[in-house]
């Protein structure tokens, strides 16, 4: 998310090379001892299917266990919370009072 990254020389290098205009998948599988680069995502691939669903499966499970409020949907901020929304480009962006997801 750009404005998780601070203002910086790094930041403006990728923005200028469309870094933050790449779309990016919800649900992503990476390979790093075969892939460290992550750039093929196992999730399209119907032979890892099966690891996404365990995944998945477990990953529900354990919010159910442990009570996790985002089963109930988004969370809202605390009072007084102000954050970037992720389609800003920068950190130093204007702060907001919202819910965000």
């Amino acid at each position: 998310v750009l404005p998780n990254i601070d203002q910086s020389p790094a930041l403006e290098w990728l923005l200028d090379h469309s870094w933050g205009d790449q779309p990016t998948e919800p649900i992503q599988l990476y390979d790093n001892a075969t892939d460290p680069l992550q750039k093929v995502n196992l999730v399209a691939i119907e032979q890892t299917a099966w690891i996404c669903q365990e995944l998945d499966r477990r990953l529900v499970e354990w919010m159910r266990a442990t009570g996790d409020p985002l089963l109930d949907g988004p969370v809202a901020l605390p009072p007084f919370a102000v954050v970037n929304r992720a389609g800003d480009r920068s950190p130093d962006g204007e702060l907001v009072r919202e819910d965000y997801r």
